[in-house]
């Protein structure tokens, strides 16, 4: 324990001239990486609450609406769509799935 009020200190928390401007262009970088983070986050909730409405729009609509991909399978359904044809979402899907006329075309 002596030695350690005795002997001068080996490393120190001196700042060189160089190494100020190294440490502001660090300080400089890491605000603007943690502003555009803080941007980014507020962007995908807006996202977030537009999807959410638009889901709500959709499954309140009196109005059949499903999407479909090119090949015809049935990605979503709402509903509406469900009383107007007779099939859950499960089953529309099981239905599409199924090989023959009844599946495509619907």
């Amino acid at each position: 324990m002596a030695d350690f009020f005795l002997l001068p200190p080996r490393f120190s928390f001196a700042v060189r001239g160089g190494d100020q401007l190294r440490l502001l262009f660090f300080a400089l970088v890491a605000l603007v990486i943690s502003s555009l983070a803080k941007k980014k986050s507020e962007a995908d909730k807006v996202a977030d609450e537009r999807r959410a409405q638009l889901a709500a729009v959709v499954e309140s609509s009196e109005d059949a609406i499903f999407n479909k991909t090119l090949d015809g399978t049935v990605l979503t359904w709402n509903r509406a769509a469900q009383e107007m044809y007779g099939y859950n979402q499960e089953e529309m899907m099981a239905e599409m799935s199924r090989p023959g006329p009844a599946g495509k075309g619907r």
